[in-house]
C-alpha cells in the first residue's frame, strides 16, 4: 500500500489556492511519511491557513505530543467560530 501511495502523482496546488474555509496545518519535523517540506509547500498555497510544527515529532503528532496538538487544534476551532 505505501508503495502505490508513493508511486502515484497527485498535485492539488490548484485546489488550495481556492480554499476559503479556516485550515489547520500540523507536521511533526521527525516524520518520515509526510516531511515539513509537504507542509512548508501547502502552507505558501495556503496563506490563510494555520501551521504548526512539533519540533522532534513524527507522523502520529496527535499521540506523541497529544497534549499540544490538542491545544492548537482546541485554539484553532474556537478562532474559526469567530
Amino acid at each position: 500500500m505505501r508503495e502505490g501511495l508513493f508511486s502515484r502523482s497527485l498535485d492539488n496546488d490548484d485546489l488550495l489556492t481556492t480554499l476559503s474555509a479556516p485550515v489547520l496545518l500540523s507536521y511533526g519535523t521527525n516524520d518520515e511519511i509526510v516531511l515539513l517540506s509537504m507542509g512548508e509547500h501547502h502552507k505558501a498555497m495556503m496563506p490563510n491557513a494555520t501551521f504548526s510544527v512539533h519540533r522532534g515529532i513524527g507522523h502520529a503528532l496527535f499521540h506523541e505530543d497529544a497534549d499540544r496538538f490538542n491545544r492548537d487544534l482546541a485554539a484553532f476551532a474556537l478562532a474559526a467560530q469567530g
